[in-house]
């Protein structure tokens, strides 16, 4: 998991590129470092509220879930929007699904349930909290929010963001220090 380990360093295109040849399928997702800007919502444009800026796909992601994207097409996506946040679509494909603590506390009780200590895990622009990062089953995962206070699920259909994109509250995703390397 070397990607991202310094967020400055280099272009979000060689993130994204470096994820790619990792096997995951990668998408862009809007960011706080685009300022205003649109989405396609519903066959119109429309703006993307700053609390949302670094959560939206940037493009069609459905067919990703099953496939991954080429090169030419990770390297057109961040030609277009060069800033773009990482996105990872969560499933099957990926072999990765991921549980969402939204907070220390959230986190907190993730851990006392156990197993969840060497996981791998992705520090998010949210104070305290984190993903963890399990492997895919092999059998279909649905997608929950809040049915645990402070946590989602992203299993198959959903999608995550990879270091070192951006949060609307300032602060870049980066990976728990264990799990570098």
């Amino acid at each position: 998991m070397m990607a991202a380990a310094n967020p400055d360093s280099r272009p979000m295109l060689d993130h994204a590129l470096e994820y790619l040849s990792l096997g995951y399928p990668v998408l862009p997702v809007c960011s706080p470092r685009m300022g205003a800007h649109q989405h396609r919502v519903a066959g119109r444009m429309q703006a993307c509220p700053p609390d949302k800026r670094g959560k939206t796909p940037m493009t069609s992601w459905k067919d990703y879930q099953s496939r991954l994207p080429t090169v030419d097409d990770v390297r057109a996506w961040w030609t277009r929007w060069p800033t773009a946040n990482i996105g990872m679509a969560t499933g099957a494909l990926s072999g990765v699904i991921v549980l969402d603590c939204d907070s220390g506390e959230a986190r907190q009780l993730a851990l006392e349930k156990g197993g969840l200590e060497k996981a791998p895990a992705v520090w998010t622009g949210t104070p305290g909290g984190i993903h963890f990062w399990i492997g895919h089953p092999g059998y279909p995962v649905r997608n929950f929010v809040k049915d645990i206070p402070g946590t989602d699920f992203r299993g198959d259909g959903g999608y995550v963001l990879l270091p070192p994109s951006l949060h609307h509250r300032g602060a870049n995703y980066r990976w728990n220090e264990h799990t570098l390397g």
